[in-house]
């Protein structure tokens, strides 16, 4: 990782990304060099004062991963053309941009709110997958796939391969035996068959497309881990920017949610965060921004900064799920019941029912530096949360 002129967000000028130089520069400063059809421009009343990162010059990066901008940043305009390994979208939520003044080419491509625009031709090696309908895509040139996946997507990629798309719907709620094997059938002519849901798993879907597991696509596509059948690559002769690579889920120490939340109230060092987002996520950040939020749903935990990262590196709480199989602060276990938490804790643990859920209930216990959510399910401890006290 090379950093540039940067020492905290206040003295942000330039960035150095995988040897590209990135400034840091307000909407009302390149104005002029905006695409007058991109997103920005027609926005740019409205943004006049906010930040983007800008690049001029032909780029090529292994990836770029919107949804893990910092909060302050608009996203991406690049005067150039782009060849990227991924461009990954965290989450399906109102999200960082991309303007190419240029052609891009990317091997996958998973779109969700971000809004993208491509002045010159789009190619896409492998699956551009566009899920969630607040995002858009614009392109000016040609555009093309190999595989394109639209799940109430506002964009559309007309040259492709292989589609299935939000106009190939199911008539029924439910769907019977046969057209769920006709869908795996079109299903599995490009895309491998860990991503396909078991017909008992399929919750009433009205598109072909509910049919995948979205998580572990997203999964796969976010560690450059194979999405296409060999079978389709091979047909079509598919060459990749990046070559994909197995995943292999990370092992996390049994003690790394103990160690993480004896640091809540610490300052952590920018090289510190990096190397808890490597272990958290098992993925080399490349720069030195990390997620608000960091995720590892193979483990079942979730880490939140204090906004403004980096210039307070503090984290505000870190959540565990059922699937977390290592120790906890304070001696508290999944499957813990109300009664073992009350006889721990006496009265600094209370317990409050959910009207709408008879069978759940949430507990907190109250601690001098330390607030504890609890979820219960069918009385046994589900979901944990640690953060600062409030007092």
């Amino acid at each position: 990782m090379i950093i540039g002129q940067i020492n905290m967000l206040s003295q942000v000028e330039t960035i150095t990304i995988d040897g590209v130089n990135f400034s840091f520069v307000q909407v009302k400063d390149i104005l002029d060099q905006l695409p007058e059809n991109s997103w920005l421009a027609a926005k740019s009343d409205e943004f006049l004062e906010h930040s983007i990162f800008f690049h001029e010059g032909d780029v090529e990066l292994p990836f770029i991963r919107l949804g893990e901008l910092p909060s302050w940043s608009l996203g991406y305009f690049i005067i150039g053309d782009v060849k990227v390994g991924r461009i990954i979208e965290a989450s399906d939520d109102m999200a960082m941009g991309l303007i190419v003044d240029g052609n891009l080419t990317a091997d996958h491509i998973r779109a969700g709110g971000n809004e993208i625009y491509v002045s010159g031709d789009l190619q896409v090696n492998g699956l551009f997958f566009g899920k969630y309908n607040h995002g858009s895509l614009r392109v000016e040139g040609e555009s093309f796939a190999n595989a394109f996946i639209s799940d109430d997507y506002s964009g559309w990629i007309d040259n492709h391969h292989w589609a299935m798309t939000d106009d190939e719907c199911f008539d029924d709620e439910q769907i019977s035996d046969e057209e769920y094997h006709e869908a795996c059938v079109e299903i599995l002519e490009a895309i491998r068959p860990e991503f396909l849901l078991e017909q008992e798993e399929v919750d009433e879907p009205f598109l072909w497309a509910q049919l995948l597991n979205y998580y572990e696509l997203e999964k796969a596509m976010k560690h450059n881990a194979p999405i296409l059948q060999d079978s389709f690559i091979e047909e079509h002769q598919i060459q990749f920017l990046a070559e994909p690579q197995e995943y292999q889920a990370i092992a996390l120490p049994t003690d790394f949610v103990v160690n993480t939340v004896a640091n809540i109230h610490n300052e952590l060092s920018t090289t510190e965060v990096e190397a808890l987002a490597k272990t958290m996520t098992g993925l080399t950040h490349s720069h030195i921004f990390v997620p608000e939020a960091l995720y590892n749903d193979d483990h079942g935990l979730s880490v939140k900064f204090l906004e403004g990262y980096p210039e307070r590196l503090f984290l505000e709480f870190i959540a565990v799920r059922s699937e977390y199989q290592g120790e906890l602060p304070h001696n508290i276990q999944m499957g813990m019941n109300g009664a073992a938490l009350k006889a721990q804790f006496g009265d600094r643990y209370a317990e409050e029912t959910f009207e709408e859920y008879e069978d759940s209930a949430q507990g907190t216990i109250t601690l001098d530096d330390l607030m504890i959510e609890l979820l219960l399910e069918n009385d046994a401890v589900t979901f944990v949360k640690y953060q600062i006290s409030e007092s």
